[in-house]
């Protein structure tokens, strides 16, 4: 098919079928727009006649009656109508031109067509436009949404301003609805490409994605390649407020390392983004480079991309939304779960998720460390109630802390695992503390803010050993003050048993202060903490494994060298 040549004679179309995907969507977008003011929008297809069939007719060429009725110019859509159909589909209407007279009728009879559609040019059969009536306005919206299907770059669009969460914004994201396994398999192709699938219904795929994962527990890893890719492809085609709305929910809920990756890497670029924005929602834009950018957006617009500032946890409620809501999203959930954890790790350090497989992950409702604790006369047990804990093969993680946190915690306890056999207790914590700490820093993750100080005039945080050092002497049972190297293991009426930096054994008496964990106590019941499944650690295929599988693939073509044919005699 050919592109429709504007003001010049028109070329040869093909007739879409009766059937296929752009008439079933325009079917339900006619439906779903009809039924209440809620915005539809389809993403850009190749220019076709497409039209509502009286009866089923397969894609030949359209006839030459085609061109005539288009060569008339045809009609705006009459105020009122345009008006109405501007509010529900959330888009300018103003180009449209539609045709009803006898050589659009006879053009409408030739095809087979109650109506089609070329371009921007909407054409009736007799009779057919009938705008005083609930089933031509039908038609007419159907046929609104091919014009919007055929749209090269998207029509202009026209905002609608929300005056309560029960109205505008309660209204977003009532589409159709696909099931998990459809979106999983739309995620792989953008990871088997590196790029948007650009498909009719494959922006309302990214916001039905967005919209699921903005509220916590979704079952879809967002790296921050994926991130970028779902922006570029809500921004294909003609961009409504529902995908800007998506958008920014994506925006203002990512960390600084993947902010920095959507603007550089990732292919958004900051003025095309605010161009595809209008009205309330590019004033939110705008207002999120300035808190968001060290330098705000004439900085980024200068290519200095350094983000800054806290990421809004999902399941919370947006800064955006501060002057309709006052609660969280209803139904949310802060709470961590593998696929939002695999988001951050699976961006930032892959090497963790593959160690995850190779030990036992367990979840808890509470990490109780019980200790003794000598009071200068007796031994008191004690308990400490820990985010986290390792032993041995096994990390344990708290249920119900966010995301960020059990990454964090992650962090930390496997980097135990990895530490050398000669670091004394004291070093192995004040080590995974404060590498874990400076990890965060760098990616705008939260953490432990009172380990954390930002010198005069810095743009970012950097760790305060020495508060790592004074936590880590405080709350740990066992360290013996003035002999880091040296822990306190176990206790007999007053006797005291301490091993050594060197792994020998030493006693003396109790003293004020000593402690040490009651490791049996601290162990009971861990056996029955449920597990997470080894295989859920695993991160979908990213920029390096492609770069790898292309390799692969290279190097599977490649010729064979030929073999060295003998030496000539001489």
């Amino acid at each position: 098919m050919r592109q429709l040549q504007k003001e010049k004679v028109q070329a040869k179309f093909a007739v879409g079928a009766a059937n296929d995907a752009f008439e079933r969507e325009a079917d339900a977008v006619a439906d779903r727009v009809m039924r209440d003011a809620a915005p539809g929008t389809a993403s850009p297809a190749a220019v076709a006649v497409q039209r509502q069939a009286d009866r089923a007719t397969d894609g030949a060429d359209a006839p030459a009656s085609v061109d005539a009725a288009l060569a008339g110019g045809g009609a705006p859509l009459d105020a009122d109508l345009r008006a109405d159909m501007e509010a529900r589909f959330g888009h300018d209407f103003s180009h449209v031109r539609t045709h009803t007279d006898p050589a659009a009728e006879r053009s409408a009879q030739e095809i087979d067509a109650a109506a089609y559609t070329a371009g921007h040019h909407v054409v009736f059969g007799r009779g057919r436009y009938a705008p005083s009536t609930p089933g031509g306005r039908r038609l007419i919206a159907h046929e609104l949404t091919h014009v919007l299907q055929q749209s090269p770059s998207g029509a202009g669009v026209v905002r609608r301003k929300g005056v309560s969460i029960g109205g505008f914004f309660g209204n977003l994201f009532r589409f159709w609805r696909y099931g998990a396994d459809a979106l999983q398999e739309y995620l792989a192709v953008l990871d088997k490409t590196g790029d948007i699938e650009d498909d009719h219904d494959s922006d309302d795929k990214a916001r039905q994605i967005v919209e699921d994962w903005k509220k916590g527990n979704s079952p879809y890893v967002l790296t921050h390649e994926r991130k970028a890719l779902l922006i570029r492809e809500m921004q294909s085609g003609p961009t409504g407020d529902d995908d800007e709305l998506a958008i920014l929910e994506l925006l203002e809920r990512s960390y600084t390392y993947e902010l920095a990756y959507i603007f550089g890497k990732g292919g958004v670029n900051a003025d095309a983004l605010i161009g595809d924005f209008h009205g309330e929602e590019e004033a939110v834009l705008l207002d999120f480079f300035e808190r968001r950018f060290v330098g705000g957006l004439a900085a980024v617009r200068a290519g200095k991309i350094e983000p800054t500032g806290t990421a809004t946890t999902p399941a919370k409620k947006m800064p955006m939304y501060a002057n309709y809501i006052e609660q969280d999203i209803p139904g949310g959930s802060t709470a961590w779960d593998v696929p939002c954890v695999l988001g951050i790790l699976c961006s930032e350090d892959r090497a963790i998720v593959d160690a995850l497989r190779t030990v036992t992950v367990r979840v808890a409702d509470k990490i109780v460390e019980h200790y003794w604790q000598y009071d200068g006369k007796a031994w008191i047990a004690k308990t400490n109630v820990r985010g986290a804990a390792h032993g041995g093969d096994e990390v344990i993680l708290m249920r119900d802390h966010e995301c960020a946190h059990v990454v964090h915690d992650i962090k930390h306890e496997m980097r135990h695992h990895g530490q050398s056999a000669s670091l004394t207790k004291r070093e192995r914590e004040v080590d995974a503390y404060a590498s874990t700490e400076a990890w965060a820093i760098d990616r705008g993750l939260p953490g432990w803010l009172a380990f954390r100080d930002r010198p005069e005039g810095a743009t970012k945080s950097v760790v305060d050993k020495k508060k790592v050092e004074a936590h880590v002497d405080k709350e740990y049972p066992g360290l013996v003050a003035g002999s880091p190297a040296d822990h306190i293991t176990g206790h007999n009426g007053n006797d005291v048993e301490i091993t050594k930096g060197d792994g020998s054994i030493d006693h003396r008496p109790a003293q004020a202060g000593d402690s040490h964990t009651d490791q049996a106590k601290t162990a009971q019941g861990i056996e029955k903490l449920p597990t997470i499944a080894p295989a859920r650690w695993r991160c979908p295929e990213g920029e390096a494994d492609r770069a790898a599988r292309r390799k692969a693939q290279s190097q599977k073509t490649k010729p064979a060298a030929k073999p060295a044919g003998k030496a000539a005699k001489p």
